[in-house]
């Protein structure tokens, strides 16, 4: 993965990036806290590296839950 992702974590043995970070990079703004915003990026970061090769995932912090997108 590149640099510009910050610090990558790991999450289930796969390399994993944080979307706050990513979109503070890539567009100098916080992702707006939307579901269908988040599934953009998503979609967006699955097209240039593979969906294969990336799992993106987000933590819902009111449940606690970590969610795959």
């Amino acid at each position: 993965m590149q640099p510009q992702f910050g610090n990558i974590i790991n999450y289930n043995g796969s390399p994993s990036i944080n979307l706050q970070n990513w979109a503070m990079k890539e567009m100098e703004s916080m992702p707006i806290p939307e579901m269908k915003i988040y599934l953009k990026i998503s979609d967006e970061i699955k097209k240039r590296y593979g969906k294969n090769n990336v799992k993106i995932i987000m933590y819902d912090s009111e449940n606690q839950k970590i969610i795959e997108l």
